[in-house]
């Protein structure tokens, strides 16, 4: 069984049950729900310019926590280099005494 939409309805303006949307008449007062529409205007441009400097701030701090998380990241990176190479050496050092100690290793002159 094939299911087929039904078309949408056709409605006519004597119609009782069609609301009729007014246009907006700015002429006859020039206000909306909220008030005069150009200072509402005004409002939502305030809005939108607290909006964007607050959107610049937060980029400008994300930036900067981004270069320190970087500069923390480059010294960790340096600290454990200097770390496995102070360890390197350390067992190094400790292999050749070692290897002293059994008299594995004879000094010429």
């Amino acid at each position: 069984m094939t299911v087929v939409p039904r078309p949408p309805p056709k409605f006519s303006a004597d119609d009782p049950q069609v609301a009729v949307v007014a246009p907006l008449d700015k002429a006859r007062d020039g206000c909306g729900v909220d008030g005069p529409t150009d200072t509402r205007l005004v409002r939502l441009e305030s809005r939108v310019a607290v909006a964007e400097k607050s959107t610049r701030a937060l980029l400008v701090e994300v930036v900067r926590l981004h270069s320190a998380l970087d500069a923390a990241m480059r010294s960790a990176e340096e600290e454990k280099a200097a770390r496995q190479d102070a360890e390197a050496r350390t067992t190094a050092a400790a292999d050749a005494l070692t290897k002293v100690g059994d008299g594995r290793v004879t000094v010429t002159t």
